[in-house]
């Protein structure tokens, strides 16, 4: 593929349009915009996810997943929303339940995937690795004094703002991130994590494309050929118009 091809929306639709009537020889009755920009979307979601799931075997995934993989240090949140957490926590460095300390952290991005995490402490500068839990593997290690974090790891549980508290509407993740103090004033300076944002939505209705794919018509062309694929299939199935009108009543 050339170098000098702009991707826009122009060229997104063009392409989609050209391997669809390609595929049923102009037989098929044409998509509008809305319906595009729906196969488009879970073809983004397809394709990186596939993706992501060998991003440690081929250093080639690495390079494609570039713009989605980002590296973050974030500080603990000092500042919460009314009714997030009581009023006698809200001056506390960190928390406890259960018998474990544990502090929160807020994501500036909308992670999807995160596949790199550690805590800096102020008794450990070399950081302790941090493991995803659920809720339920929380009740059942949190009662084991054996399964609990320890000084050499620690647990990452997620959190859902309550959206009568939360005023952002990124409905950006928040984390707590349980560890053990070492001494009575030990806390987590920092918690460093490498993830994967979620892909964004394709709208051709208002000539809108990721800006992750604007440099990267290899990727591009993979979630063309896919979502014409996904088209395709929804067509011969005969269920089409069904998924796009199930997708609008869903907004």
């Amino acid at each position: 593929m050339a170098s000098n091809i702009v991707i826009d929306s122009t060229w997104v639709r063009d392409r989609f349009n050209l391997q669809y009537n390609n595929v049923f020889s102009n037989q098929a009755p044409g998509l509008e915009d809305y319906e595009i920009s729906m196969y488009l979307t879970m073809a983004h979601i397809e394709i990186i996810d596939e993706y992501s799931a060998s991003l440690d075997l081929f250093e080639k995934n690495r390079a494609i997943l570039s713009a989605y993989i980002y590296d973050d240090i974030i500080p603990s949140i000092t500042t919460y929303p009314t009714g997030y957490i009581s009023a006698s926590q809200v001056t506390s460095t960190s928390f406890n339940t259960r018998g474990i300390d544990y502090q929160v952290f807020s994501f500036t991005e909308n992670y999807w995937k995160i596949l790199k995490e550690y805590a800096i402490t102020n008794s450990n500068a070399l950081g302790i690795p941090i493991k995803p839990i659920t809720y339920d593997g929380f009740n059942t290690m949190s009662a084991n004094p054996y399964k609990k974090p320890n000084g050499l790891k620690g647990w990452r549980l997620d959190i859902n703002f309550d959206p009568q508290t939360e005023v952002d509407s990124k409905e950006l993740r928040d984390v707590k991130i349980f560890f053990k103090k070492i001494t009575d004033t030990d806390f987590i300076k920092q918690y460093i994590v490498t993830y994967l944002v979620t892909p964004n939505s394709f709208d051709l209705e208002s000539d809108v494309i990721p800006n992750s794919l604007g440099n990267n018509p290899f990727l591009t062309e993979k979630i063309i050929n896919r979502s014409v694929e996904l088209a395709t299939r929804d067509y011969r199935d005969n269920t089409l118009q069904s998924q796009v009108q199930i997708n609008k009543r869903s907004e």
